[in-house]
């Protein structure tokens, strides 16, 4: 029974691994093939990224997943209203050495910065993604790159970083051969020129998107040329402004972005005093759809009938501007309003600088006479201040050799008191050696004295017997002569037997090999070997010296 328990349970161990896997691999697919649709599909792409369950995915996959999901949504023209998803690729890649992801996730970083508004940070984000491609042969996500941050110069009024950005657009464009990439880039030179007021040289790249668009695209030559109308008014050639425009009006099939051209038309009329066809055409614009068109046009047609008389008609159109622009203002988001008010506080520190040099050039007479008396009051106390300083600087060099002084009369004498400290080092050592000599002698005479048999034994063979007396009377000697020597060495040495520390004791009276070899009653190599083994095994000395080495300086 419990072996049929133990299989059902190893079953269902391997059962649940199997669905983990199977789920984990699932979710790999759907990432993989999402990103093979992202470019061609992105809808599709979208579908499938939608399959997925965020929570199933390792830190890793969710990674991937955050920065597919961002890609899928900017690429079907969804709102990125949020960074929580970007700031998660952000924060997982930042630290891999995968650059071109990494830039990839700084691209897209940037993109959704773009569409919340935050334009410091979406550049901050393009000039970091540019860096990380800078050895890439990436030139699709180079030129997306540096188009994105040209359009965030246009919006931002920085023409001429944006003409440099988009040349940059412009040139991997060519690299990629792709026509449609070159004609964007083309045409935001043309609007960075544009706001420069450089209108002939924005025409002259409205002219080279022109020969690069299809004949077939007529919705976008429809709106290049409206775009060109607009430069032709700008230079006041107003009849070709017309005639470019009544091009794109004739070939435009969308009926809500004919009214723009309307707009342009009417803007023409106007300011070549036609005024009953500009009132014609402002009255269709009215009929936008777009509020901000809507709203302009009876604002036009307000100033129009001003200028033609007709005050009533003018507060008519007027009313109608006013409400329209209360409901645009209705609509704005808190970012736009916040916004808003930092271009209206910028506004009022450029008006108050303004001000304040209007005000200092009325002063201008009284400023001068005040600045000859500071000058003259400067130059007392310049010339004050260097008889001070040429003082101070004379008592500094003073000090300065008192210190020496005393800093060369401080290094002699420690030299001195070096030198004695040597001397002193050399004396206490010489006494020490004379005193280990003295000791030395008086041991050796000492053991002549006491075991005559030993130094006669030196050099010859033959048993010698070694009473109890005679043990403890060579202990007494040995330590009598070294600082208790038995003593330090079964404390430096616990592992020591008794045996053992009575053997140091003969080694330390500087028996030979025979003379131990005689009173052990073993062979000389046999004396050596205990020497070694003591010396390794129980003392456990390391540093190349013989145990008779070693207990000689002990």
């Amino acid at each position: 029974m419990r072996s049929i328990i133990h299989y059902i349970v190893f079953m269902l161990f391997i059962a649940c691994i199997l669905s983990s896997c199977r789920s984990d691999r699932q979710s790999d697919d759907y990432l993989e093939h999402a990103e093979s649709l992202l470019d061609q599909y992105p809808d599709s792409a979208l579908i499938f990224l939608n399959k997925i369950t965020p929570k199933d995915l390792s830190t890793g996959e969710y990674a991937r997943y955050c920065l597919l999901m961002t890609q899928a949504r900017d690429k079907n023209g969804l709102p990125l209203t949020s960074d929580s998803l970007i700031s998660v690729a952000v924060e997982y890649f930042n630290d891999k050495k995968d650059l071109d992801t990494k830039a990839k996730t700084y691209f897209y970083a940037g993109r959704v910065n773009q569409d919340m508004q935050n334009a410091k940070q979406a550049m901050e984000y393009f000039l970091k993604a540019a860096d990380f491609l800078e050895d890439s042969k990436d030139y699709k996500l180079k030129y997306l790159i540096y188009y994105y941050l040209g359009d965030l110069y246009l919006n931002e009024g920085l023409f001429d970083s944006a003409l440099k950005s988009n040349r940059q657009a412009f040139y991997y464009s060519q690299l990629l051969n792709n026509k449609g990439y070159m004609a964007y880039a083309l045409r935001s030179i043309a609007f960075a020129y544009s706001g420069k007021k450089e209108h002939r040289n924005a025409l002259k790249y409205y002219f080279k998107v022109l020969n690069i668009l299809p004949k077939s695209d007529v919705s976008a030559l429809a709106i290049l040329f409206n775009e060109m109308g607009i430069q032709y008014n700008h230079l006041k050639d107003y009849s070709l402004a017309l005639k470019t425009v009544n091009k794109a009006i004739s070939i435009n099939q969308d009926s809500a972005k004919l009214l723009y051209n309307y707009f342009v038309k009417a803007e023409i009329y106007s300011n070549t005093h036609q005024y009953d066809s500009a009132s014609y055409f402002y009255n269709k614009t009215t009929h936008s759809l777009d509020l901000y068109t809507k709203t302009e046009s009876y604002n036009k047609l307000s100033k129009l009938e001003r200028n033609r008389g007709d005050i009533n008609k003018a507060l008519f159109y007027n009313d109608s501007y006013l409400n329209y622009r209360d409901s645009i203002e209705s609509k704005l988001h808190a970012d736009m309003i916040i916004k808003m008010q930092n271009i209206y506080q910028h506004k009022k520190s450029v008006e108050k600088i303004q001000y304040l040099t209007l005000e200092k050039n009325q002063q201008k007479m009284v400023l001068y006479l005040i600045s000859a008396i500071s000058l003259g009051i400067l130059s007392l106390l310049a010339s004050i201040l260097l008889l001070y300083r040429s003082r101070k600087e004379r008592q500094t060099r003073e000090l300065e050799l008192v210190v020496q002084k005393e800093k060369e009369e401080s290094q002699i004498a420690k030299a001195r008191l070096q030198e004695s400290e040597l001397v002193r080092i050399r004396k206490e050592k010489e006494l020490l050696e004379k005193e280990m000599e003295l000791r030395t002698d008086f041991f050796s005479r000492l053991n002549n004295i006491t075991f005559p048999f030993l130094s006669v034994q030196e050099g010859k063979e033959g048993y010698i017997r070694l009473t109890q007396e005679d043990w403890e009377a060579i202990v007494k000697n040995t330590d009598a002569a070294f600082d208790h020597f038995s003593v330090r060495l079964a404390k430096s040495f616990p592992e020591l037997k008794r045996d053992e520390i009575l053997f140091c004791c003969l080694i330390k009276m500087k028996l030979g090999l025979n003379t131990l070899s005689s009173v052990y009653n073993l062979t000389k190599d046999a004396i050596s070997k205990r020497k070694e083994r003591i010396k390794k095994n129980k003392m456990r000395i390391e540093d190349g010296r013989s145990l008779d080495q070693f207990l000689a300086d002990f």
